[in-house]
């Protein structure tokens, strides 16, 4: 599947927390953003799902053109393949505006459940 963002499994509470964020931190661009990775193939989705996204047992796997043709613009942020998803309304609308893109749904075999709850500790410790 050529030109696909891999997405970490969208949970409505934590992409509208992650929107809000990005907004706080980049007050000046006037955007919210969510973290995504540009991957080329199936087979860079399950790498990123081992390498960058094994806190998660599902990830959501969009076609590029289909995120950009909803109204979204998706931004090489970070390092590659890292993007931030974009967009400008309501943060609640927005975040519902990507989870009605078409997309695909792939079981993570990296999943590591220790894994999401370091992360889960990480973040209500800090």
């Amino acid at each position: 599947m050529a030109g696909c963002s891999g997405v970490a499994a969208i949970e409505p509470e934590t992409s509208l927390r992650q929107a809000e964020l990005f907004r706080r931190r980049f007050e000046l661009w006037g955007r919210y953003g969510l973290s995504a990775f540009y991957a080329r193939s199936d087979d860079e989705v399950l790498d990123l799902g081992e390498d960058r996204l094994d806190v998660f047992a599902t990830l959501f796997v969009y076609r590029l053109t289909d995120v950009i043709d909803a109204g979204f613009e998706v931004v090489p942020t970070y390092r590659s393949p890292h993007v931030t998803i974009t967009f400008y309304d309501d943060v609640e609308s927005g975040v519902a505006r990507l989870l009605a893109v078409t997309h695909r749904t792939v079981s993570n075999p990296a999943y590591r459940q220790e894994a999401q709850e370091r992360r889960v500790y990480a973040t209500t410790t800090l």
